[in-house]
């Protein structure tokens, strides 16, 4: 009977060991599962610290890049351009002259946005004091110049043109400061945004010719110049 009973009381123990050697090998387990959970959220957010911040120095290198080309007459609109890194993309709203830089680097982004006191479309008049009609067939507009007061330079990248009465026609071919750079046998008609080839100056320039393919005897003209700043300016009323 006794040797039944200290059998008995040894499976027991037995038994009881093995549970608890479980039960501790659960709870280490979890221990273990929770630990690196934590370790991996710690580098994790270590990480997204570091994207952030890349993304915000991406940010003010952007505003400075913007800034000075803007005042080189360069392309300050530029759209995923390296640094370091990280990346920045940039916009300009003329009207509220609200520049607007916005940095990547790895899942964080960071946007700031400034205003600046001068785009091109602040540096540049229109002068058409000397307007006048040429060519065989009164389609040649001359005597047009370009005025920069400010900034270092300013760069046209496009032109639209603009006549009333509208008798049809196009605009082929426009020459800049001895350059042509729109030169189409189809061209354009009014009110048409021509893509001309990009012409960066500073001071005077002149807009030698605007060809059409019709006469322009009895007509007002506009002429709207955009700059790679994305502002633009208009001269209405032209009437050479």
């Amino acid at each position: 009977m006794r040797n039944s009973f200290s059998k008995n009381l040894f499976h027991d123990s037995r038994g009881m060991s093995i549970i608890g050697t479980m039960l501790t090998l659960i709870v280490l387990g979890v221990m273990g599962a929770t630990i690196v959970g934590l370790v991996a959220t710690e580098q994790e957010t270590r990480k997204l610290c570091l994207w952030r911040e890349r993304a915000f120095y991406s940010v003010q290198a952007g505003l400075e890049y913007v800034l000075r080309e803007i005042n080189q007459g360069g392309y300050p609109i530029v759209t995923d351009k390296q640094f370091a890194d990280a990346t920045f993309t940039s916009s300009i709203d003329p009207g509220p002259r609200k520049i607007t830089v916005t940095g990547e680097a790895g899942d964080a982004a960071r946007t700031h946005s400034i205003t600046t006191d001068l785009l091109a479309k602040d540096c540049v008049a229109i002068n058409a004091s000397g307007a006048a009609l040429g060519g065989s067939y009164q389609n040649e507009l001359t005597g047009i110049v370009v005025d920069q007061t400010c900034l270092m330079a300013v760069n046209m990248d496009k032109m639209t043109v603009s006549w009333t009465p509208n008798y049809g026609g196009t605009v082929r071919r426009i020459r800049i400061n001895g350059q042509d750079v729109y030169d189409e046998s189809v061209g354009l008609e009014s009110g048409q945004q021509i893509d001309i080839t990009d012409s960066r100056f500073s001071g005077q320039v002149p807009i030698n010719t605007i060809v059409f393919s019709n006469s322009m005897e009895g007509t007002s003209i506009d002429i709207a110049i955009s700059f790679t700043d994305s502002s633009s300016i208009l001269l209405s009323g032209i009437n050479p």
